[in-house]
């Protein structure tokens, strides 16, 4: 059965199943959750997996997280 994608102030939940939520964020909203400005936000989408919907680019709220866990520095384990 098909869901349609929630819309919440710009931000889409998809809910693939009961165990996860795909959350799609656009450049704004993921400039602020990687606490950046916008733009350097533009200077990095060409470093991080996107989507492009027409004119529209989104990120993928994981893809988000694995470039910020690629910068991970030092600390131990």
């Amino acid at each position: 059965m098909n869901q349609r994608p929630k819309l919440f102030d710009g931000e889409i939940t998809i809910q693939a199943d009961k165990a996860a939520d795909i959350k799609v964020l656009s450049l704004d909203q993921a400039a602020t959750y990687l606490g950046v400005s916008l733009s350097t936000m533009h200077k990095l989408k060409d470093r991080i997996p996107k989507l492009r919907i027409g004119r529209t680019i989104k990120f993928l709220q994981a893809d988000l997280n694995a470039y910020l866990e690629s910068k991970r520095e030092g600390g131990s384990k």
